[in-house]
Order: C-alpha cells, then structure tokens, then sequence
C-alpha cells in the first residue's frame, strides 16, 4: 500500500530504526533519534542496493517518488554504475558524461 503525507509525517521513532515502504523500491527510514530518509531499494547483478534521495521533510514523498521515476527512466531502466547511481535527486537533467569502457 503506498504511503500517505500524513503517515510519513506521523512516523514516531522507536528503539531500532524501522522502515515505511512505498512503491517501486522507495521507502522512509525512520531512524531512532527522529531523522527521517528517503531511500530506494534496486538490485544490481542480482545483489542489493540502496541509494539515499533526501532527508524528510526536506524532501517530500511527492519528490521522492518523482526522483525514483526520474533515475529509472533516465539510466534505461537499470542503476548499473556509481556514477549514474549518485545522480542527486534534487537536480533533475541531462545524466553526466561517463567515461568511455575500456575497449582494450
């Protein structure tokens, strides 16, 4: 079930972090001193991996989404480099010339 702004604004801390999932990987770690990250969960080669978006409310679940959206579109589909991984959120654009793969 998606998350609601009211839910992801009513996250209480607890004794351990927790996690409050979304859709498409993206998920609100609620940690124990109150902070609150965005994050998204992919998997790359069969192995998992995560990328930080944003703190909350610094970054709202509207953006957050619309980030997931942007990163996935715009790297084919696939997060298969750091480069195109580390890709902030907060600045939609062109993605970043990578260096040619050595062809050697």
């Amino acid at each position: 079930m998606p998350l609601s702004d009211a839910a992801v604004r009513n996250a209480k801390p607890r004794a351990k972090p927790y996690k409050l999932g979304d859709s498409g990987g993206l998920y609100l770690q609620v940690q124990p001193n109150g902070s609150k990250l965005w994050r998204h969960k992919y998997r790359q080669l069969g192995i998992e991996k995560k990328l930080s978006i944003g703190p909350y409310p610094e970054i709202s679940l509207s953006e957050a989404r619309r980030s997931g959206r942007w990163l996935y579109v715009h790297t084919g589909g696939r997060r298969s480099t750091a480069q195109s991984a580390s890709v902030t959120a907060r600045a939609p654009g062109p993605l970043p010339q990578l260096p040619a793969a050595n062809t050697c």
